[in-house]
């Protein structure tokens, strides 16, 4: 009797087991040997690492079978589904059913700090070159690489001198610029044989003003300093490998680094660390009016704020030409160690790279290529109202209300005013200076055209560029087709929900509770379940190209899109962290005016009021 008990509980267990959900299934094959199996019969074999609900898999020790026969072998793999809701384990075979502890899911973005080396940036180059004025590298690399979604950080070897010898007002800067994690870093503090003060200006008060270190500090031929020098740099680097090492993913050390030995110094510490690499960046520019331009932009930093303005950029002059002393440019001492480097001349006229290997340093490369510094605006702004906000659902594809339409009309009007104003204003200053002799005359020659999306050729037409949605194009179709050239971009489409597509959020509270959870829990990795669906960092991705493409044009951009679309590209020009992408708030029927500039973006906001029909500037 007690044989047939066993026996009936032994098929409950059985048939239990049967109907494991496929969610107990993935978390019973983490950590084992699996084949992975595609359309093509092409098969994987390896590790299970990371599966989730709509087959996105890593694979650890790979090996890649064609038709039975090994052909290749991986270290790490990530196979891509097609975002359809897992339905089944006959996907998999041999699969033991006991999961590794050891083996635990991971969102997208840490992944994508973890696998592969950290990457040291080592910035090269004479003061005023724009590394961290005029182009500006430094901060524009590192809100890029932020944006991708990549932990980085800059640390400023100027930030740390102007703080460890201050007897003035300490910087408004941190030493460690980026992502606001200088709290974390240990607290080291230099130290010499004799216990020596650093040195500080070897002129009186009186005669300097208000900077704290002279050109004189910088003479190779102050030994004193020099010494001070090397030891501010060394802990400065020793700042940026303690923070890749807990967490980051991109360290870039600001610094002029001029001589071969400093940089050789700096390679033989970095080699120490395990999984680390070294890319320099020098920044070399020999065209005069950009060489003053960033002169006058260095008087209003933090060594030469308080200083009367002649004797600002005596001292700095005086500055770049003790740099010049010793100043060793890259090359064959480099290659010889065979280190990766990129040199930009004259804002990117010329790229020169070497030895350039993976993907973060091949993003530094084409994004540096794009570059320039010349002044533009560009509008960001949502469509107007549709149905589908009244009725809060989600994507599709509406037309507008009533108001939204009206918003279009006025939103076309207020940029046409503002262009006209400003042309004429611009004609009538030109006019002036040829008046007083101060511009020659000159005469038009044809305008070459761009090759390229969103431009159309055409100095006298500003590029309006929307999605490819019916809410967009409405909102854009008033505009005078004197003054604007509008063009489609399927890049700037909302982000897409997959099965929600049409729905309200409280309609997917009601039939998925575990999906409208897992959203709210992470809406910054959260991928819209079903064909096609995506997540804010797919949003990124499929934007990538249209910021390399604002970042190389040269003249003003409207663009008109979508709640998430804005959100991610008001993140990039302002240099806001990812995890406030999600929540930020950018409401219909507001247009955003961003103008670039060497050190971020200025944002002024207009907002347009439906009764009384005109915008106003909102804080």
């Amino acid at each position: 009797m007690a044989e047939n008990e066993d026996l009936e509980q032994q098929e409950i267990q059985e048939e239990l087991t049967l109907k494991k959900s496929p969610n107990d299934f993935l978390k019973a094959v983490i950590g084992q040997h699996v084949k992975v199996r595609l359309n093509s019969q092409i098969e994987y074999r390896g590790v299970l690492a990371v599966i989730d609900g709509y087959m996105n898999i890593a694979l650890e020790e790979t090996e890649e079978y064609v038709e039975g026969q090994l052909k290749n072998k991986f270290g790490d793999c990530f196979i891509r589904g097609n975002n359809g809701p897992l339905t089944g384990s006959h996907l998999f075979e041999g699969v033991s059913m006991e999961r590794s502890k050891s083996a635990l899911k991971r969102d997208v973005l840490e992944q994508k700090n973890e696998i592969g080396p950290k990457l040291v940036i080592i910035m090269v180059g004479l003061p005023a070159r724009g590394k961290s004025c005029g182009l500006d590298v430094c901060k524009k690399l590192c809100r890029y690489l932020s944006w991708l979604g990549f932990n980085t950080v800059v640390f400023n070897v100027g930030n740390k001198r102007r703080v460890m010898g201050s007897d003035f007002e300490a910087s408004a800067e941190n030493t460690v610029l980026g992502l606001g994690l200088s709290e974390e870093l240990p607290k080291l503090t230099i130290t010499s044989e004799n216990d020596q003060q650093l040195p500080m200006r070897t002129s009186s008060p009186s005669q300097i003003g208000g900077t704290q270190h002279d050109a004189n500090f910088f003479d190779p031929k102050n030994d004193s300093a020099k010494k001070w020098r090397e030891m501010l740099a060394t802990e400065t680097l020793e700042e940026l490998i303690y923070w890749l090492n807990h967490g980051g993913k991109v360290g870039i050390l600001d610094a002029t680094n001029s001589t071969i030995e400093r940089r050789k110094v700096l390679c033989e510490r970095v080699a120490k660390e395990k999984q680390m690499r070294i890319i320099f960046i020098e920044s070399i520019c020999t065209e005069g009016p950009i060489l003053e331009e960033n002169i006058e932009m260095k008087l209003s930093g933090p060594d030469y704020k308080k200083m009367e303005r002649n004797a600002a950029i005596a001292d700095f002059k005086a500055r770049i030409a003790m740099y010049e002393k010793v100043y060793q440019t890259l090359g064959e001492e480099e290659e010889a160690m065979d280190v990766s480097y990129i040199k930009i001349i004259n804002i990117g006229k010329k790229v020169i790279t070497h030895n350039i290997h993976g993907y973060i340093q091949s993003q530094c490369v084409f994004y540096l290529m794009q570059l320039n510094i010349k002044k533009r605006t560009i509008w960001i702004t949502r469509h107007g109202e549709s149905y589908y906000n009244l009725d809060q659902r989600i994507g599709g594809d509406p037309p507008l209300t009533d108001n939204g339409k009206k918003y279009g009309v006025a939103l076309g009007k207020f940029l046409k005013n503002y262009y006209v104003e400003r042309k004429s204003e611009k004609k009538c200053q030109k006019n002036k200076q040829i008046m007083e002799g101060k511009l020659a005359r000159t005469y038009s020659s044809p305008q070459m055209t761009d090759d390229n999306f969103g431009t159309s050729g055409n100095e006298e037409l500003i590029n309006v560029w929307t999605s490819t949605l019916r809410r967009t194009i409405e909102t854009v179709e008033s505009f005078d087709e004197q003054h604007f050239a509008v063009v489609n971009i399927k890049f700037l489409n909302e982000i897409y929900a997959g099965i929600f597509e049409n729905l309200t959020y409280n309609q997917v509270k009601e039939r998925d509770p575990v999906e409208f959870k897992a959203r709210a829990d992470n809406k910054l990795n959260y991928r819209y379940p079903g064909a096609g669906g995506e997540s804010y960092v797919d949003v990124i991705e499929r934007l990538r190209p249209l910021i390399i493409e604002l970042e190389r044009m040269e003249c003003d951009t409207i663009i008109c899109t979508h709640n998430v679309v804005m959100r991610t590209l008001v993140v990039y020009f302002l240099g806001l962290e990812l995890k406030e992408m999600p929540n930020l708030n950018v409401p219909l029927h507001t247009v955003y005016k961003i103008e670039p500039t060497p050190y971020g973006a200025n944002l002024t906001k207009y907002f347009y009021d439906v009764d009384a029909d005109n915008f106003t500037v909102i804080q």
